[in-house]
């Protein structure tokens, strides 16, 4: 829409775009002259490695599109893909890197080049292709063709999509051109998402195109899912991000070593700021320096008094209180900290918290919510399984923020165990009932059915509305964590809740009602919530939060058969 709005011309620039097609590479058209600007795959890095001189301005999407379909009803994993004739598009590295992931080399496979249609693929002369999920998936459901996809996320491969990219040439000479196009596309992509209806009814109207609306609805509801335009903005995009997908190249033999990325990331900076800059620097050195030092004297005596009295307050809060710099080492252990985790504060200040108190298993999605925490400035609340120094995997409850200045990076992280929420329930005994009725095959029994009601909860205590609030959000951090997905696609899935378009926009209107205790109907379908939280159990390994859920529900459950 950048375009369309003036965008481009009210920053000076006469723009026009070349249309993909299979005979069309866009970054060998960028580094040949052919256009100034280009749109590529995470294939940039490769390029860039191998000395290509390309600079990436800023990402559309924070979550690739990338995957592989087939509409062989025999091929139900990535395992079955072998011999298999694959059509992959070009500079799609993160679709090989998936299959090298899992055990397959280019060797083991037939490799048919992409002709940017899924009608091979439709008509059987291969048995797998790439696709964008943003496309091609609600092509293949408008002709009612039963498919199967394959997504690098469920392997840990996590890259951007859709990366806006240029050469060094035009940042190191055109610099101002550079600026001007990059913000203007980028405000384009924003107006775009926050009015998706205009833009759809404005593609329909200008362009030739063989999308219905339906087609381009469901596209930009996957883009919106994508680009998490509710809590970033379009371009965002971080070098740790961008060396997690290096390490991965490196991973599996694309690259030998993980490069600086310091000259392939591009800064948003002009000359006229930088001039500008140095000037007011100079004028406040000369100005100011006299009365900030008789502020700072004040301010000195003030905040040392203000700083002790807080290190006081988190040092003895009741919960578990961490800070973590820039590169996740952790700052600041509290007391309750060494309470629940056992260590004390001199063993951890300095080590890196994911090396230590965090599974193998999460390490990655818990570094990845850092760096969305220091990008966006959102608190997130999540339920992990930790590790404590005894080697006890305990599950807790964490709240996480950032801390101070965003330039310095810092993440303070509260956390209390889960256990301590199931009051009267005695949470060990529950954890070695629950082993051995899964070595049995019998259903866990928990102390609330041992016990005589009277001695375990009383009824009359209980918060119906409370203990759903609890149980749906622990369900739908589950289901995002393994899945990768949100609300609307666990509605989807399950078949348990409605979705209704606002607009353009996909809701979860009566889903979402449950998630707060005071949002929850008076007479609430607490079953479809049961439901779901066993729908999301089975879509999940065994773990501590598996079972924390599950003891959820049979309290509930429970409550409701003596109520």
């Amino acid at each position: 829409m950048a375009k369309e709005l003036g965008y481009y011309r009210q920053a000076g620039l006469d723009v026009d775009f070349l249309e993909a097609d299979a005979s069309i590479n866009p970054i060998k058209r960028v580094l040949r002259g052919e256009a100034e600007f280009g749109v590529g795959t995470t294939d940039l890095i490769k390029k860039y490695v191998n000395g290509e001189p390309v600079v990436v301005l800023g990402v559309i999407l924070q979550h690739s599109p990338i995957g592989l379909v087939t509409t062989r009803p025999d091929i139900k994993s990535v395992e079955d893909l072998r011999g298999k004739k694959i059509m992959i598009e070009e500079n799609s590295a993160e679709l090989f890197a998936f299959l090298e992931a899992n055990g397959l080399k280019v060797s083991d496979y037939i490799l048919h080049k992409h002709k940017l249609s899924l009608s091979d693929l439709i008509s059987q002369k291969v048995d797998v292709s790439s696709i964008y999920k943003t496309t091609e998936i609600s092509a293949l459901e408008a002709k009612n063709i039963d498919y199967q996809t394959f997504y690098p996320i469920s392997s840990g491969i996590d890259f951007y999509g859709d990366n806006l990219f240029t050469t060094r040439d035009m940042v190191e000479n055109h610099l101002e051109v550079v600026e001007a196009f990059r913000h203007a596309s980028f405000r384009g992509w924003q107006y775009a998402m926050t009015n998706k209806e205009e833009t759809i009814r404005h593609i329909l109207s200008t362009y030739v195109t063989d999308h219905t609306y339906e087609q381009l609805q469901f596209e930009a509801n996957v883009m919106e899912e994508l680009m998490q335009t509710d809590r970033i903005y379009p371009g965002n995009m971080t070098k740790y991000h961008w060396e997690r997908i290096a390490k991965t190249y490196m991973s599996v033999g694309f690259i030998d070593a993980v490069p600086n990325l310091d000259n392939f990331i591009y800064q948003p900076e002009t000359k006229v700021v930088e001039i500008y800059q140095k000037l007011i620097w100079a004028i406040a050195t000369i100005s100011f320096t006299l009365f900030l030092l008789v502020a700072l004297i004040y301010i000195s005596h003030r905040f040392h008094k203000q700083k002790k009295q807080y290190q006081t307050l988190v040092q003895e809060a009741p919960i578990s209180i961490l800070i973590i710099d820039k590169t996740n080492h952790v700052q600041h252990w509290n007391r309750q900290a060494e309470k629940t985790f056992g260590w004390q504060a001199n063993e951890v200040i300095g080590k890196n918290i994911l090396d230590f108190l965090v599974g193998k298993n999460n390490r990655e999605a818990i570094a990845q919510l850092f760096e969305e925490i220091r990008e966006s400035g959102n608190r997130i609340q999540t339920i992990n399984e930790n590790t404590t120094k005894s080697g006890e995997l305990i599950n807790c409850n964490w709240t996480n923020s950032r801390y101070g200045e965003a330039s310095l990076g810092q993440v303070i992280c509260m956390a209390t165990d889960v256990a301590e929420f199931l009051d009267e329930i005695d949470y060990d005994l529950m954890k070695k009932e629950h082993s051995i009725a899964v070595a049995n095959k019998k259903k866990p029994t928990t102390q609330l059915e041992n016990k005589g009601l009277s001695e375990s909860l009383p009824l009359q205590n209980f918060d119906e509305q409370a203990q759903l609030a609890e149980i749906m959000n622990v369900s739908l951090i589950m289901w995002q964590t393994h899945t990768g997905k949100g609300r609307i696609k666990l509605a989807e899935k399950s078949q348990l809740w409605r979705v209704t378009i606002d607009g353009s926009t996909a809701k979860t209107r009566t889903l979402d009602k449950y998630l707060s205790r005071e949002t929850i109907p008076n007479n609430p379908r607490w079953r479809k919530v049961i439901d779901t939280a066993i729908f999301v159990m089975g879509h999940a390994p065994d773990s501590e939060q598996k079972k924390y859920l599950n003891s959820l529900i049979e309290r509930f459950t429970h409550f409701k058969s003596n109520s």
